[in-house]
């Protein structure tokens, strides 16, 4: 699928497109908009504003004035597809891990999912690449097999452990990566083409990082701050002026970075 056909859809307006077309499969019939919503556990002007934001991306449409007229666009069933193929892949994976590695040329999950959902970031602003990576975020643990010293040798003993997203932040039901695209956070350390392992929320406290949508268009990471009368999202680079907005929607705090070396 050429990336213009999924740029800029979050992983929430990804569950809207699965929920539309699991809907439709199971009932035979387009979800009402009251439909959606409590599929969705949200209220009907939130489902509205998802709705609405699909729409403008050309990813749904429906007809004025009637109950049952929401429909996705071939680009929504084009990437429903892909985002299928990237579960069903990450499925056979993770039940032979042995097998899809020893495979020549096969695919990392992650890499291929991000790749393929990568949204490059709009003029003078970072953003996050995103998609359908959800499904890639349980891949088979990787052993921990003990410590090594950055620092003053130490001694080498072995301890065994398993090492998976899960065990190190959390559920892997609310966990989710994007790619980084941009270089509005390279004085802490992360880079286009990093990783960030995101936990969903719909809020965040002072000072953490977050995944915002600002406007109902664009996703981008920064540092959030809730101000008397706005919403402050700081960049970690000088040369990015902070972004104050009124209409912001917090999508996941950031709560790990992975990177190849």
């Amino acid at each position: 699928m050429p990336r213009q056909e999924i740029r800029q859809i979050t992983p929430r307006q990804l569950d809207v497109l699965r929920q539309i077309a699991r809907f439709e499969a199971r009932q035979c019939c387009s979800a009402t908009i009251g439909e959606l919503a409590e599929e969705l556990s949200v209220s009907r002007p939130t489902a509205f504003e998802h709705i609405g934001a699909l729409r403008k991306k050309g990813l749904v449409k429906k007809s004025q004035g009637k109950a049952r007229s929401l429909k996705l666009t071939p680009r929504a069933n084009r990437l429903l597809d892909l985002d299928r193929q990237i579960t069903a892949q990450v499925q056979l994976d993770a039940a032979d891990p042995i097998a899809a590695n020893a495979q020549p040329g096969a695919a990392d999950p992650i890499a291929t999912a991000s790749a393929a959902a990568t949204n490059p970031p709009p003029a003078g602003d970072p953003a996050v690449a995103a998609g359908p990576i959800a499904a890639a975020m349980n891949p088979p643990a990787v052993p921990l097999v003990g410590r090594v010293a950055a620092g003053q040798p130490i001694q080498a003993i072995e301890n065994r452990q398993d090492l998976s997203l899960g065990t190190m932040f959390g559920r892997p039901d609310d966990l989710f990566a994007l790619e980084v695209a941009g270089d509005s956070m390279i004085d802490e350390g992360i880079f286009t083409g990093d990783f960030v392992i995101c936990q969903k929320t719909a809020s965040a406290e002072n000072g953490q990082l977050v995944v915002a949508i600002v406007e109902d268009e664009n996703a981008t990471l920064k540092r959030f701050y809730k101000q008397p009368d706005c919403i402050k999202l700081q960049a970690a680079n000088q040369a990015y002026e902070p972004i104050y907005t009124k209409h912001c929607r917090i999508e996941a705090v950031v709560l790990g970075l992975l990177r190849r070396l």
